[in-house]
């Protein structure tokens, strides 16, 4: 499974998700998307913020278009992730 922050990367970097790996949003496109991920069937779950999921919603929807299966949403983003005190990590 792959976790994706599609956050600006100056968001990224100011404290993440530990083992995830940013594609900004603007550039998901199956290129981008075909570098992180082994095969349209590899699991990937996509987050932002969590302010409504706007971003993180929008990429699924790229990564569905360009024929990815298996995607999850992290509904809460990495606000919820870090006030449940999961790992969570600064560049």
């Amino acid at each position: 499974m792959r976790i994706i922050d599609v956050r600006h990367h100056e968001d990224y970097v100011q404290g993440h998700i530990e083992t995830a790996r940013n594609l900004p949003l603007a550039e998901a496109d199956s290129a981008a998307l075909d570098k992180l991920a082994k095969s349209a069937e590899q699991a990937m779950v996509l987050y932002c913020n969590g302010n409504a999921g706007d971003a993180s919603i929008k990429a699924i929807q790229i990564a569905s278009g360009c024929g990815y299966k298996r995607l999850f949403w992290l509904r809460g983003g990495v606000v919820e992730w870090r006030d449940k005190d999961y790992p969570y990590v600064i560049d």
